[in-house]
């Protein structure tokens, strides 16, 4: 994979290229640099639990990111991407470099501080001659994450070999040949943007994940044959390219292979009118498509199949029509969706097919309007169909009486072409029965009209797509505008909200003023969309003036905003598999409640009331892990010779995936004391509570309690527990920013925040008090 891009600091307001005229106007620049800034300053809240040190790396970092991501350089590339000994987890070695100017070594170290698990990066090593942050993460298969500053560049990277040769080539200024070629592949006079994605070597790599049936899909629809992606986008003479190329180790299968043979001719797009606001073709052959589709269902779904054949066999025995011989055959293959603004915006909407059989096209039209008509005709609030000749043509409506229906949909089969649209009245103009200029003659379309008229042996048009660029931004800019406005007014309700994410989305939108209209729509010119087959591979290149993201950027776009919000994702994400945890923990006391009318107790004793081993080892059969529970002996305490031996064998339930201490240590607790559920054991043995002794409720009790490090006990120890009325409260949080988990008796999960009131925690701590619990809310 590989993403690299160069944004111009500067563009050229005498330009012969508009869309870098637009980009140079200041009233646009000053937006953007204004909008960039204002996401910038609010990125922090992105991290507003996270620690005030990571929360102030953020603000200085995130401007610069977004500045190096849009107004310089830089480029994102993964090396290697593997699995290693069966793992799901792969070995991932590249980088991302971004240019940040003298700035670099800062915004270095304060990434560093950003994505390390800790609160400082783990040390520092030394590469071709730079001094790179070591962070060691447990996320990926890799080690580590190398950080640093090179020259001018910020580097993120996995993997020492390849960066120190990636620094190298950059001290010599040598590109690598594949690059080099890459470059030379690409019609584009400047290259804004490059990418490059090696789909076959991650298909090979990760396609026997999903198994037989995944390897079969990917066949059937052809996306085995894709070998890789090209993707870039700069400008040409007079305005912004985007061309994204897909190459196939073979002749197209599948889904690829549905286009017609001979593509779209000029000839076929004469009906489309110089005033259209949007308009698409397309060649795609009605009988392979349908090939496709009974093939696949054959193949994947038999029974379907055979359901499929024979409602095709009644339809025919029914109506004397055979759907594919008298209509799919009677189809050609170029298909057009247009809306000629003369004809208005919305009722103005064509869908058009060339037609192969005119006759029999017709006679099954006429065949289907008779037929429904005589079934339909005494039922009231019934679609009706009606059939009028106009001329020599047949006019075919579909309407619906008693609804109030705000359409009429129409068709007709004329000159070669079958013409369906909302209204009756449509159908003289689409058929050009009304004089209309072709959009083909129109300056506006030379371009696709010599693509269309290309003689090339070895490409040819498959698709197209034209957009009246001025007329879509007349009609939608006023509306963004409006909604802006609005929105302002929206945020005001909430410009004292407590939370600072939802607190920096009103800032930036209470900043943003759109530039004037005047300012861009004089720069605009239609959009075309161009899609070529050749014999390896499909290409589509779009034309325009107004800006887009080509998506080689995507990844990097992703990759560095996602960046600084690490920290946040990655405790997020272990407060949830630390939330399923204790949900796990909770189903089996459950089942251990089901089994012996009783919840376990905290520990189990023998005869002498002698503690043995905890609630957790008494949970084992409960959770699939028979055979570690049998391989205890239950009659001897858990640090008996036998039994100590099996701590280090503590399943990953046990563990919670923030905490950091030692193996064989877990910091679940249940809840002890006289009135906790996972109290003392009765009598002998290791039965608790009953069930029907919470008088509390189980949905206001709490079993299970994720503590600190600093409460971390071996996991088959025999203890008391958290004791409701003598407890260290702030002893329970520090896993997780502002709160920690807690599991209830009813299974459910809660996150109770910091901020809980103390004296409410130890109500519900107990499970026969008596005491009505006070609405607080939280994370349930």
């Amino acid at each position: 994979l590989y993403s690299g891009w160069n944004q111009p600091l500067d563009y050229d307001p005498n330009s012969s290229n508009q869309a870098e005229r637009l980009l140079a106007e200041p009233e646009v620049r000053v937006f953007v640099n204004d909008l960039i800034r204002r996401i910038g300053m609010a990125a922090p809240n992105l991290l507003e639990d996270a620690p005030a040190e990571q929360r102030l790396a953020m603000s200085r970092v995130a401007p610069s990111l977004l500045e190096a991501l849009f107004k310089r350089c830089g480029c994102l590339y993964v090396e290697r991407l593997v699995l290693i000994d069966g793992s799901e987890v792969p070995e991932i070695i590249g980088a991302i470099w971004l240019e940040c100017g003298d700035q670099a070594p800062l915004i270095a170290r304060d990434i560093a501080v950003l994505i390390s698990p800790e609160d400082a990066p783990s040390g520092e090593v030394e590469l071709a001659g730079e001094r790179f942050s070591r962070v060691v993460t447990h996320e990926i298969s890799n080690p580590e994450i190398l950080v640093g500053s090179v020259d001018s560049f910020v580097v993120i990277a996995l993997g020492q070999q390849q960066l120190t040769a990636a620094i190298h080539r950059l001290k010599g200024d040598q590109s690598p040949r594949w690059l080099t070629d890459l470059q030379k592949r690409q019609a584009v006079k400047r290259i804004n943007s490059l990418g490059y994605v090696n789909v076959a070597e991650i298909r090979d790599s990760f396609l026997p994940l999903g198994g037989p049936e995944l390897a079969e899909i990917v066949d059937a629809l052809g996306l085995g044959d894709i070998e890789s992606i090209e993707s870039c986008a700069g400008f040409s003479e007079s305005e912004m390219v985007n061309r994204l190329f897909v190459r196939f180790s073979q002749q197209p299968q599948g889904l690829f292979s549905l286009f017609a043979d001979n593509g779209i001719a000029a000839n076929e797009l004469i009906h489309l009118p110089a005033d259209s606001m949007i308009a698409i073709a397309i060649s795609m052959d009605p009988r392979k498509v349908m090939a496709f589709i009974e093939q696949m269902i054959g193949r994947f779904s038999p029974r379907e199949s055979a359901e499929m054949a024979e409602v095709f066999e009644a339809f025919r025995n029914e109506t004397g029509i055979d759907l594919k011989r008298d209509i799919l055959e009677s189809l050609g293959s170029t298909w057009t969706l247009y809306n000629g603004v003369g004809d208005g915006w919305f009722t103005g909407l064509v869908l058009s097919a060339t037609v192969s059989d005119e006759d029999k096209l017709s006679a099954s039209l006429d065949r289907l309007t008779q037929i429904a008509n005589e079934n339909f005709r005494q039922r009231p609030n019934v679609p009706r169909f009606t059939r009028r000749v106009e001329g020599d043509i047949n006019v075919y409506s579909l309407q619906f009486p008693g609804i109030g229906s705000p359409i009429e949909p129409s068709c007709c089969v004329a000159h070669g072409r079958l013409v369906v649209t909302l209204y009756p009245s449509m159908i003289k103009s689409a058929i050009g029965q009304i004089e209309i200029e072709p959009l083909l003659d129109s300056a506006n379309f030379t371009t696709l009209t010599q693509r269309a008229d290309r003689a090339d042996s070895d490409s040819r048009l498959i698709g197209f797509s034209y957009t009246d660029t001025q007329r879509q931004f007349e009609f939608v800019y006023p509306y963004a505008q409006m909604f802006l406005t609005m929105g302002r007014s929206f945020a005001q309700d909430y410009s004292d909200t407590s939370s600072e994410g939802l607190q920096s989305i009103v800032e930036i939108m209470n900043g943003i003023q759109l530039p004037p209209a005047r300012v861009i729509h004089r720069h605009l010119a239609p959009t075309i969309g161009v899609t070529r087959q050749y014999d390896d591979g499909l290409e589509f290149e779009t034309r325009q003036t107004m800006p887009s993201v080509d998506m080689a950027f995507v990844a990097p776009v992703a990759a560095a905003l996602i960046l600084p919000a690490v920290q946040s994702v990655r405790s997020a994400a272990r407060r949830t598999q630390s939330a399923n945890n204790i949900r796990q923990m909770l189903i089996a006391a459950h089942k251990f409640e089901s089994s012996f009318r009783q919840f376990p107790a905290g520990h189990s004793t023998d005869s002498h009331g002698n503690q043995l081993l905890s609630w957790r080892v008494h949970l084992l059969p409960f959770m699939d892990e028979d055979a570690l529970y049998n391989s205890f002996n239950l009659d001897e305490p858990w640090d008996s010779e036998h039994n100590l031996q099996l701590l280090e064998e503590m399943p990953a339930v046990f563990r919670s995936p923030a905490s950091s201490a030692a193996p064989g240590m877990t910091v679940y607790h249940g809840i002890g004391g006289p009135q906790g559920i996972l109290s003392e054991p009765g009598e002998p043995g290791n039965l608790g509570r009953r069930i029907r002794e919470i008088i509390d409720g189980t949905s206001n009790t709490i079993m299970i309690v994720e503590a600190s490090d600093e409460l971390a006990v071996p996991w088959t120890k025999p203890d008391d527990g958290i004791l409701p009325d003598d407890f260290d409260f702030e002893s329970l949080f520090g896993l997780y920013p502002n709160g920690t988990n807690v599991g209830m008796c009813d299974g459910s999960v809660t996150f109770l925040p910091q901020t809980f009131p103390e004296d409410v925690l130890k109500l519900m701590m107990k499970f026969n008090d008596g005491e009505v619990v006070p609405y607080v809310e939280f994370d349930r």
